[in-house]
């Protein structure tokens, strides 16, 4: 849409920049001089409503191609997302291959396929995956991580109720990956997930299939993913997010994600 607007905006100001040329000219040409048969101001419309048509062409096959913007309505992928922010997703990342450990993947819902998820990928096709008191074990191995700090997040939800949320960072190493999780220690909203995580830190060892992926929120304890959902199909998939381009809570985060 935005791509959209700014292409109609340079061809409006191009038309009556048009417009304001050929009156000028006209001003100073010969009374009895006889138009043109295309100096006609339908000939005008019907030219704006051809570039009007052609943006739209360009604009959607950019979004469908290239990149698409989206704005996140979930703490679930805290602290890489935060609530509100916008951000961009390579809709040609996958192309020639799969996504890997780490990639932070948009995807259709599973429960609903008109609404699309975003996630990070931990495990992928043939990997084995397992939770055990909160930490995660890809094939066989507990993947390290290392505590940062506690942290909290304060703010209000679409419906202007207050989020308060604690707990402590980490960032955890998955084969060449490396990112910061949270780990929830109080949290109090009154806009909860239609299904929350299952209480328990645990999950039971579970092989990926082919052409799927395992996914989860940073933001562990706050967010339905493949625990509740299953692997999701590569099918599913329509691009990596990459760039943080509108950051809700400062300036500070713009810029390439993680």
């Amino acid at each position: 849409m935005t791509a959209l607007l700014i292409l109609s905006l340079i061809s409006l100001l191009f038309l009556i920049t048009v417009i304001i040329d050929s009156y000028l000219i006209a001003r100073k040409i010969r009374p009895d001089y006889e138009l043109k048969e295309y100096n006609r101001w339908y000939v005008y419309v019907i030219y704006y409503l051809l570039i009007i048509t052609c943006a739209n062409k360009i604009a959607s096959d950019y979004k469908s191609n290239l990149l698409e913007a989206f704005r996140t309505p979930s703490l679930s992928m805290y602290p890489a997302i935060e609530y509100h922010d916008c951000f961009l997703a390579d809709k040609k990342a996958y192309k020639k291959e799969d996504p890997r450990r780490g990639d932070i993947i948009v995807f259709a819902s599973p429960e609903q396929r008109n609404e699309v998820w975003c996630k990070r990928v931990v495990a992928v096709a043939g990997d084995t995956f397992e939770m055990q008191d909160n930490q995660l074990i890809i094939n066989g191995e507990k993947l390290k991580r290392e505590q940062l700090y506690a942290a909290a997040y304060v703010d209000k939800d679409i419906n202007k109720k207050d989020v308060n949320m604690g707990g402590k960072l980490f960032v955890e190493n998955n084969g060449e990956a490396k990112y910061e999780i949270f780990l929830l220690d109080t949290f109090n909203s009154m806009k909860i997930p239609s299904k929350w995580p299952d209480s328990t830190p645990d999950f039971p060892e579970t092989k990926i299939p082919k052409n799927h992926c395992f996914v989860l929120g940073d933001n562990r304890n706050v967010s339905v993913d493949s625990r509740q959902c299953g692997s999701i199909p590569l099918a599913t998939v329509k691009g990596r997010a990459d760039y943080l381009y509108w950051p809700a809570k400062g300036w500070s985060r713009f810029g390439p994600l993680e």
